[in-house]
């Protein structure tokens, strides 16, 4: 659809005639690309993505701690 083309599965004309310029339409802003690629980063690693509030309840609920912690060996008791 991007490259105006008709192809096997897509007919372009009907949907450029509402929005001849589709691409832009669905392009990403900046803001945008950042927040996907900080959702793309948090779901690599299995942690949720959220603010504070969320995260804390999350903990709580699961009884256990899923934001990062500091690198490196764990203190010896």
């Amino acid at each position: 659809m991007l490259r105006g083309r008709d192809d096997a599965l897509v007919s372009v004309r009907p949907l450029l005639e509402l929005a001849p310029n589709f691409a832009e339409l669905v392009a990403l802003s900046l803001d945008e690309k950042q927040e996907l690629e900080s959702v793309a980063s948090r779901s690599a690693n299995g942690r949720p993505l959220g603010d504070p509030q969320f995260i804390a309840l999350v903990e709580r609920k699961l009884g256990r701690t899923v934001c990062r912690g500091k690198p490196g060996p764990k203190p010896k008791a």
